[in-house]
């Protein structure tokens, strides 16, 4: 549904709720834990889920929690579906944390089993996916949390918190949307750049003589509007080029579709670029220096891709959305100082791509300081655990005075 172009806010919070009510009903919930934890002064014990810590782009943020977090203060436990130990996992496993796979398919077994360990506060990071949900909703600890990877609310009335920031969910705009109390914070995740730092090399269009436009989100947030749209920017810029990265375009017959799309828009196949098939982080985040100026999908903006695009110093045009998954570019736009590139609609969002692609020293003065910008800010990992630590500790001193 978040994908859609015609869906509404309401229209997914009634479905996510209507979801909640079929699996909460045969559920039992008269839990009960440990009345003798119930200190506010204790170690806190964070139990923190995904389905898993090796694939999926949760751990490019999940790293920033692990680096970051006050090991005096809380007991970090770290439960998945699976573990992989020879990926990217694996200098993650080697810190004093607690890491435990869950039996696959088996929420409440997953539960029990969390529970057995007395966590203090569980936060589910894939809440997009049911198997996270599911694990929710048979009440793992006293105190439920959702975190990092969402597309909106749960649905479920055994979820007490949900974390994110007054850009992604304005106060009075977002919360009628919302069966958690949103808790927010300066930002809602914070990115874990490599550890080694990339070369950031002058925007390409000094040496191609031509502005390269880019987008490297997933293809299903790549709609008719958007190519639409796309096609509009590339008519009005002579001799541009717009580069597209995904692993689907190894397959030719996606590539021709895409081809057809753009043709119907008026724009020829010689001026679109599919990329596939990169290796390893360092040389996927290289192609960044390939394109001039990035442009946002919508109404499903760019999560991970965003902070990737930032990070290489890439200008990013997104268009402001209504819903958290519309608001994430702006978001970190607004962060690192880059208003004036959020769109308010689709002639705005145009008109800002193409007055950009005419002023090359706005690009690179962007391309030259962005970087920095948003290590001080989206991506200081140390500042935004602190708060979320300090959300947490509220979260338990309320607990106990309630549960008193």
């Amino acid at each position: 549904l978040i994908f859609s172009t015609n869906v509404s806010r309401a229209m997914v919070f009634d479905e996510n709720t209507r979801w909640a009510s079929v699996v909460e009903e045969p559920v039992n919930t008269s839990v009960e834990f440990n009345r003798k934890l119930l200190n506010p002064r204790k170690k806190i014990k964070l139990g923190y889920y995904a389905r898993d810590f090796s694939e999926n782009v949760t751990i490019l943020f999940f790293e920033t929690l692990l680096k970051n977090h006050n090991l005096d203060l809380f007991e970090i436990h770290c439960y998945c579906d699976y573990i992989k130990q020879k990926n990217v996992v694996g200098p993650l496993k080697d810190g004093p944390h607690f890491w435990k796979t869950l039996l696959l398919g088996e929420p409440e077994a997953a539960a029990a089993e969390i529970r057995a360990d007395e966590i203090d506060i569980f936060i589910g990071t894939t809440n997009f996916l049911a198997s996270n949900r599911l694990i929710s909703n048979y009440q793992p600890a006293p105190i439920i949390v959702s975190y990092m990877n969402q597309v909106s609310t749960t649905g479920l009335s055994r979820v007490n918190y949900l974390i994110t920031d007054n850009n992604l969910s304005p106060v009075g705009r977002a919360d009628d949307f919302f069966c958690e109390e949103l808790i927010r914070l300066t930002d809602f995740i914070s990115y874990c750049p490599p550890k080694e730092q990339i070369q950031i090399k002058p925007t390409p269009a000094i040496r191609n003589g031509f502005i390269t436009f880019g987008c490297f989100n997933n293809l299903a947030k790549i709609n008719k509007g958007v190519i639409e749209t796309w096609s509009k920017i590339l008519l009005l810029i002579p001799q541009s080029r717009l580069k597209l990265f995904s692993d689907r375009f190894m397959d030719q017959t996606i590539c021709d579709w895409y081809y057809e799309l753009f043709y119907n828009f008026g724009v020829s196949s010689n001026r679109v670029d599919f990329t596939f098939s990169i290796l390893n982080r360092t040389d996927y985040l290289c192609q960044y220096n390939l394109i001039d100026i990035a442009l946002d999908t919508f109404p499903f903006s760019g999560g991970t891709v965003t902070d990737e695009t930032l990070y290489m110093g890439v200008p990013l045009v997104t268009l402001e959305g209504s819903n958290e998954m519309g608001l994430m570019g702006k978001s970190k736009l607004m962060r690192v100082n880059l208003s004036e590139l959020v769109a308010r609609n689709v002639d705005d969002y145009i008109k800002i791509a193409v007055e950009l692609s005419y002023n090359l020293e706005k690009i690179t003065e962007i391309n030259s300081n962005l970087r920095k910008n948003a290590l001080e800010t989206i991506f200081n990992g140390k500042k935004h655990i602190l708060e979320l630590e300090n959300a947490y500790r509220k979260m338990w001193d309320e607990y106990c005075g309630h549960a008193n």
